[in-house]
């Protein structure tokens, strides 16, 4: 007995799947899992940090740490081959994001910027499973888009600290 199904041309098919909306964790854009958050600083002295999801235009941007990598020669092996110190450290990084230039969010935004003072962010990257934490200077990029586009604003966060943070809070 056939369930279910339709024999059409001596083949089985059967029923198509009905069409439903993704959830969070079957999600195929990272644009859907991949967000940030910042923190302003609290107007009062020791205030509550309230973390806020910034509502962004287009897909976030990776996190780039910045590294400076450094190669000092020091002396030739018997073999005719040399040996050198690399000496590789980390300052900070950045990522760069937009958010609608209409947005409550792009006032706050502009306004810490122009004031320099800092954010604290959680950058949160759930398609690649990592997380990204830490505390950041907002640099305004100004209307991002031509004449014919909704204009967007761009903002850069340059990274003071940061720390790699797996999907279940634990540092890295």
């Amino acid at each position: 007995m056939l369930n279910n199904h339709i024999l059409i041309m001596g083949a089985l098919m059967a029923p198509a799947a009905e069409p439903t909306f993704n959830s969070n964790e079957q999600a195929a854009s990272t644009r859907v899992k991949d967000y940030l958050e910042v923190a302003f600083q609290p107007t009062t002295q020791g205030g509550a940090v309230v973390f806020e999801r910034i509502p962004l235009t287009t897909e976030l941007a990776g996190f780039v740490p910045t590294r400076n990598v450094t190669r000092k020669d020091t002396y030739q092996e018997a073999d005719g081959s040399e040996v050198s110190l690399v000496a590789v450290s980390g300052s900070g990084g950045n990522i760069q994001f937009m958010t609608a230039s209409t947005a409550a969010m792009r006032n706050k935004l502009l306004a810490a910027a122009n004031k320099g003072e800092p954010v604290l962010f959680k950058s949160h990257y759930d398609s690649a499973g990592v997380q990204v934490w830490g505390s950041a200077r907002v640099v305004d990029r100004g209307i991002q888009g031509g004449r014919n586009d909704i204009p967007d604003w761009g903002f850069t966060l340059e990274i003071v600290k940061y720390q790699y943070v797996d999907k279940d809070g634990n540092a890295i």
